[in-house]
């Protein structure tokens, strides 16, 4: 990757963060957490992943955020809500329902987190932006095939 594209990538990076703390000024909470319908009223434990990853992917692009960023920081956070979820609960189950609002609000509030976190980072130029991974239609049809 040219220097060039990691700038343009910065650069976009730094755009996004300035719209959303525009936008988003503070952590979200439940009173201005929904500006959007969520699909379902309750989630079971199969569904939690699909669900934290379309929030997430719904507000961040309302933010206008590049999907390269949007794919990164949906991973990210969807493997901090589910680990959040797991360790709040006693005992497993697989028939498990979360309300879809409590899902919904804890999501918001880590994008935030992770948002915040990564643009103090880069204001202080720690750690460089990750990589953007390179999708095409070809390559997911090979990927599927094997």
């Amino acid at each position: 990757m040219s220097i060039s594209a990691m700038s343009s990538e910065t650069d976009q990076y730094n755009q996004f963060t300035s719209n959303y703390f525009t936008k988003f000024p503070e952590k979200p909470t439940k009173a201005n957490t929904f500006q959007y319908t969520l699909r379902n009223a309750s989630v079971s434990n199969k569904e939690l992943k699909g669900e934290i990853i379309y929030i997430c992917l719904q507000h961040l692009l309302q933010c206008a955020c590049p999907d390269n960023i949007a794919y990164i920081i949906a991973r990210k956070v969807s493997n901090l809500v589910i680990q959040e979820v797991k360790q709040d609960e006693t005992e497993e189950e697989e028939s498990k329902e979360y309300e879809s609002s409590a899902v919904a609000e804890v999501t918001l509030q880590t994008i935030h987190t992770i948002c915040q976190l990564s643009y103090d980072e880069l204001m202080t130029g720690v750690k460089p932006l990750p990589p953007s991974h390179v999708y095409s239609a070809c390559g997911i049809k090979n990927m599927r095939r094997k």
